[in-house]
């Protein structure tokens, strides 16, 4: 009798013993999502190009000295808020604090009549903040040729924008840093202002851009050997550029 009431003891003990494993493989399976930064020993950010570790926790809402508690999914939705965040990922992994952040890529900077903008690679446009878009990325894309529209919502046409975006990417591989200016009027046409000052008169974006682009090193050198000053070149077609001079 004694040895079936151990074998009947010995059997609870493995069947509570087999629920509480199963409740702790559940329990850490399940991501956690509530936290307190008194229980996170590091913060952990990654995607961050343009915004600082700083500017990327004050628009988390995080307050790193705060007893407060907060959910990963509160988190994420303050960062999608932030206008250079198309996409971003947090979550906890030990007592570390994840935030993988999928940034917009500003890749020009575009003027207008209705102020200053940012077109970004994907051909996405977005309002500049003269206060807090410094630092080295930013810097190196003010360097670049800059771009000026006519109207801002021309480039809300998204065939255009990504024209935009090849050409001046080919531009800058072509003839880095010798373009100031790309501009784009009503009609559609291009001009370039070179930073010697030399005007070169691009014509419609269209399937021929990408050859009249090929040809801008050789006109560079060309004005650059002539004695007299130029006022302005006109690519009318890949194989056949019109040279003005100042009369």
């Amino acid at each position: 009798m004694r040895a079936r009431f151990l074998e009947y003891l010995l059997f609870v003990a493995f069947i509570i013993l087999l629920i509480m494993a199963s409740f702790l493989a559940v329990s850490h399976a399940v991501p956690r999502k509530r936290f307190s930064m008194l229980g996170i020993a590091r913060i952990s950010i990654l995607g961050n190009y343009f915004l600082s570790p700083e500017e990327v926790l004050t628009t988390a809402g995080i307050d790193t000295g705060s007893a407060k508690r907060m959910n990963v999914d509160e988190v994420r939705a303050n960062l999608l808020n932030h206008r250079l965040i198309r996409d971003a990922q947090v979550f906890l992994k030990g007592r570390v604090l994840v935030i993988r952040l999928g940034e917009q890529r500003p890749f020009l900077r575009v003027v207008s009549s209705s102020g200053k903008f940012w077109l970004c690679i994907d051909g996405t446009l977005i309002e500049m903040d003269p206060v807090r878009d410094f630092g080295e990325a930013f810097d190196l894309i003010r360097k670049q040729a800059s771009l000026r529209v006519a109207r801002k919502d021309q480039l809300l046409e998204p065939k255009l924008a990504s024209l935009v975006v090849y050409s001046a990417r080919k531009l800058e591989a072509l003839a880095p840093r010798k373009i100031e200016e790309i501009r784009l009027d009503l009609a559609g046409k291009v001009e370039l202002q070179a930073r010697n000052g030399l005007r070169i008169k691009i014509g419609a974006l269209d399937s021929e851009i990408g050859k009249k682009l090929e040809t801008i090193p050789q006109i560079l050198r060309a004005v650059a050997s002539r004695e007299r000053p130029v006022l302005y070149v006109e690519i009318k077609d890949p194989g056949y550029a019109i040279i003005k001079y100042s009369t």
